[in-house]
């Protein structure tokens, strides 16, 4: 038995397995595949040289709002199931046409790479609300005119996140 479950009564361990599954279950593919993309650091580090000039600090699952100095692995996931689920309201709030499971899926990544402004301004929201699925996924997801810069750099970790959500979006 974890440590985490050791001394809970019945119902706390009811709770603590709903909460679990509520966030894992529900978005096991953007889980994984932020996770497999973020990797796991327990400590800060600078992501990028960019990241590294403005300051910006990484923990856990590529969390950089925290401002946290330590995480463990278990608490990173938790972290990155309550982004997911900020993640999912943004889309409910911002998007005004029906998405299968797997493209709220890869927005749900997309978002946390991203962040909310920067989905909430773009193209393809735009065209995703005027019903243009593919153009959508043209604007969110190609190497060229994708979000695959930082700081007008093109880097090949963002080129292989997008086409990895773009398999999603068109898949899953």
């Amino acid at each position: 038995v974890s440590e985490e479950f050791r001394g809970l009564d019945t119902e706390q361990l009811q709770q603590k397995g709903n909460e679990v599954m509520t966030g894992e279950a529900e978005y096991a593919s953007a889980l994984d595949l932020v996770k497999g993309f973020e990797g796991f650091r327990s400590d800060p580090y600078h992501a990028t040289e960019h990241e590294k000039e403005k300051g910006i600090l990484t923990i856990g699952y590529g969390d950089t709002q925290s401002g946290k100095k330590s995480v463990t692995e278990e608490e990173a996931t938790e972290d990155l199931v309550e982004r997911l689920n900020k993640n999912n309201e943004v889309i409910d709030e911002s998007v005004i046409v029906d998405l299968s499971r797997g493209q709220r899926e890869a927005l749900l990544s997309l978002i946390d790479n991203v962040g909310e402004g920067a989905f909430k301004k773009s193209k393809g929201l735009k065209k995703l609300n005027e019903g243009d699925y593919n153009g959508a996924m043209t604007e969110f997801f190609d190497a060229d005119i994708g979000f695959t810069k930082q700081n007008g750099k093109q880097l090949a970790g963002l080129v292989r996140r997008r086409q990895a959500e773009q398999d999603l979006w068109t898949t899953g």
